[in-house]
């Protein structure tokens, strides 16, 4: 109704006299009154450790108020994991998503196997020390993949640097997550990628692999390009 109203006004204005754009800006501008939720709502949090770390208490503030319903991107499955659902994003191509999704369940069943052999061979000592979860495997090997810093080249004078700068959370997984595909899709097509990515993942896991050597590669050149570390701030 308010927008069959807008559409109205605006056609009764332009036969008077031409609207601005600015004016026709403050037409469509959203008002507050029509907010979805009432202000007193509270967003949802989907996330499990933040149960954990806040435990209700008796007078809790949120046990009295109501929450938004959660959107359609956010789950509270028990299996949700974070890392491996943008990794799984990250895999995605022409959007098939069921696509991706398929190759990460041949990933984390093949690391599952692994662990599980290597567990079952191993010492009643030793097997305290084995991980056979494969989230858990996952993730742990994708942060030992995180590079903590990056170079770029700029131009200062007739000459140009290499110029080392840290990396934010997102860019440190966008990269490690653009070297293991990278290095994946290199591999031969007879092989599934989702044992590929496990084999990395895996290697990746004890600090070996083909990304562990371009990660130890970039801090190395960082490294020996310290000392233009403060050519960052300028710009390309």
């Amino acid at each position: 109704m308010l927008v069959r109203y807008t559409l109205n006004l605006l056609r009764i204005c332009s036969r008077q006299h031409a609207l601005t754009p600015c004016q026709c800006r403050v037409f469509a501008q959203p008002s507050k009154g029509y907010a979805i939720y009432p202000t007193d709502m509270v967003d949802p949090q989907p996330s499990p450790e933040y149960y954990k770390e806040n435990l209700p208490e008796e007078g809790d503030e949120l046990s009295i108020k109501k929450i938004k319903a959660a959107s359609s991107s956010q789950t509270y499955s028990t299996l949700y994991n974070p890392t491996i659902d943008k990794f799984t994003n990250l895999i995605v191509k022409e959007g098939k998503k069921f696509a991706a999704e398929r190759i990460m369940q041949t990933t984390l069943a093949h690391i599952k196997l692994v662990q599980l052999k290597q567990y079952h061979a191993a010492t009643e000592s030793e097997k305290a020390e084995i991980e056979v979860n494969p989230t858990t495997v996952f993730c742990e090997a994708f942060n030992n993949m995180k590079p903590v810093v990056n170079v770029r080249s700029i131009r200062h004078g007739a000459n140009v640097y290499q110029v080392p700068y840290s990396l934010e959370e997102h860019q440190r997984f966008f990269v490690a997550g653009k070297w293991l595909l990278d290095h994946i899709r290199k591999g031969k097509p007879s092989t599934k990628a989702g044992l590929r990515i496990a084999r990395e993942i895996l290697a990746a896991y004890n600090n070996q692999g083909e990304v562990m050597r371009k990660k130890y590669e970039l801090h190395k050149l960082a490294d020996a390009n310290r000392a233009y570390a403060h050519f960052a701030w300028k710009r390309k």
